[in-house]
């Protein structure tokens, strides 16, 4: 039997429950206000450029726009950790036909000013990041020299032919410009190795030596990377970014010639799952390409030449498309347009192509070069570093 006494303590024990219940509300709402922090960035431009969009990306999925009023554009977005935003211009991408990104790194919330050139957004100025600071020093640095690159190929082979969206990729002339520029960045990237570790012994604890021994990571020697990491301050190694720099060492370890390559499965142009494992008792040249590559498209002729060459003495080749969503039709037209006659996957997932993240591919073309045991026996092999492979292990 329910008595009045009862009935109070029941009373008191429904408001404090209550209270209890509000008070949890209350601090969950709080915590989720202090965790939702906010990066603004304030631009200003000249007012004849009112009406015009200014577009900001990044990697995590960041895609906005603002329009120019005024001579200012204001983006308040989320920062959720140390990264690089990514802007460009409507204005200039439509002049120019094309838009190069301009990057900001960005390690803390806070307020960042940009002095834009809506016409030119290379030229405009930032302030408000003092990790910007370094890490633009160091990117103009290789700017410089990426551009002294082009010079010296605009001069040799015309800056119509350079420029041309749609070369013939088949071409000799078109294969010797590739040949000539990958001569020139292996160069190039030497220097800036130096660089880097020049940078880093100096930088140590900044995100922003974090951020560039990412970018580098697929072109440094094993060994050299590792140290590299191990000299970077762990303040930043939890991030995205530094977690990336692992995955990519453990990738190569993975990867490494004399290891047997990780199998993997992926759709076909049919949508038929394909494993890599299908393909042991041959040779199998794993190619990562895609439909967008220039030099991968260059290379495409030479692919050709040593599948028919060798593909009835136990030669195979399983080509794997970093292409994009939405982009299917492109990858099966540069299929035909190049007569790729062996295995395509993809899952049209980009750079985060599982096969790609797998195996560590920051560039492309890459390939791997596989026993009929699935050994991995070479890598990187293109023209004649191809063929002479090819001959070494059927032509004995």
């Amino acid at each position: 039997m329910e008595t009045k006494k009862s009935i109070m303590i029941t009373l008191q024990n429904t408001n404090m429950f209550t209270k209890i219940k509000y008070l949890i509300t209350f601090l969950l709402l709080t915590s989720l206000a202090t965790s939702a922090q906010t990066l603004k960035f304030e631009g200003t431009t000249n007012k004849k450029f009112d009406g015009n969009q200014i577009i900001i990306y990044n990697q995590s999925g960041l895609h906005d726009s603002a329009v120019i009023k005024d001579g200012r554009f204001v983006f308040n977005v989320p920062f959720k950790e140390p990264g690089l935003f990514m802007f460009y211009s409507q204005l200039e991408s439509k002049n120019k036909g094309g838009y190069i990104p301009f990057g900001i790194l960005v390690t803390e919330v806070g307020t960042i000013n940009i002095n834009a050139d809506a016409e030119n957004f290379a030229n405009s100025k930032v302030t408000g990041s003092k990790e910007n600071d370094l890490y633009k020093n160091f990117a103009d640095k290789n700017g410089e020299a990426q551009q002294k690159i082009m010079d010296e190929l605009s001069q040799k082979y015309g800056k119509e032919f350079l420029m041309n969206r749609n070369p013939d990729t088949a071409s000799a002339k078109y294969k010797q410009l590739i040949q000539d520029y990958q001569d020139l960045s292996d160069a190039n990237e030497k220097v800036q190795l130096e660089d880097l570790k020049q940078f880093i012994q100096t930088n140590p604890e900044t995100f922003t030596s974090v951020f560039i021994l990412n970018r580098y990571a697929s072109t440094i020697d094993l060994t050299e990377l590792e140290s590299l990491y191990t000299s970077l301050s762990p303040k930043y190694k939890d991030t995205k970014t530094g977690k990336s720099i692992l995955t990519q060492i453990e990738a190569r370890k993975i990867t490494a010639i004399g290891k047997t390559a990780p199998d993997f499965s992926l759709p076909d142009t049919s949508g038929k799952v394909v494993k890599l494992s299908d393909f042991r008792g041959s040779y199998v040249l794993v190619d990562f390409w895609a439909s967008w590559c220039g030099p991968c498209r260059a290379e495409n002729p030479n692919l050709v030449k040593a599948y028919s060459k060798y593909k009835d003495k136990g030669f195979n080749v399983l080509g794997v498309s970093l292409d994009r969503a939405g982009k299917k039709d492109a990858w099966l037209a540069a299929i035909h347009k190049d007569g790729l006659a062996w295995t395509q996957v993809s899952d049209l997932k980009f750079w985060d192509n599982e096969v790609a993240v797998l195996y560590g591919i920051k560039a492309i073309p890459t390939n791997l070069l596989l026993d009929p045991q699935g050994k991995i026996i070479a890598k990187d092999l293109r023209g004649d570093a191809l063929n002479q492979k090819l001959a070494e292990l059927f032509n004995k």
